[in-house]
């Protein structure tokens, strides 16, 4: 039996996100032909419902493992000694951003706003524990979701 129009666009919206944003190369493998592959793909970039496919399925895979993934390299980071200290700093950063909490300032701190990179260096450490800390318990929080989900 062919696809129907609808199951050969949520093939494509899946493809389409897999792929990294190829609309040619997803309107391909989801099954519409090579000669057309480019026009179709452009047609269906400006589909609300292939739009909200695509949405769904980079909710989808963000939710998933990537965002453990990510919070895996963002720890990596912060606690490799060798990286770059900014590099550590973003990554502690984008840590408690995400988690919605704010960098920790210290009396030395004349200025309330003063970046991370004007901290000393034992208050970056405090500011990176605290990250890692949360890291863990993001962590955490996944796989106790997955377990529920796998239920």
């Amino acid at each position: 039996m062919p696809k129907t129009g609808t199951e050969l666009q949520q093939r494509f919206a899946v493809e389409y996100v897999t792929n990294g944003g190829n609309a040619t190369s997803a309107a391909k493998v989801a099954g519409y032909s090579a000669k057309t592959a480019g026009q179709m793909g452009f047609k269906l970039m400006g589909n609300p419902h292939v739009q909200d496919a695509i949405r769904d399925e980079q909710r989808r895979l963000l939710n998933g493992d990537m965002a453990t993934k990510a919070l895996g390299v963002l720890r990596s980071i912060m606690e490799n000694e060798d990286a770059p200290a900014g590099a550590r700093v973003d990554a502690a950063k984008t840590v408690l951003d995400r988690a919605g909490l704010v960098a920790i300032r210290t009396s030395q701190d004349d200025q309330p706003d003063a970046p991370l990179t004007q901290l000393p260096v034992e208050q970056l450490r405090k500011v990176i524990a605290a990250g890692e800390a949360k890291i863990q318990e993001l962590q955490d929080a996944i796989k106790e979701r997955d377990a529920i989900i796998q239920d």
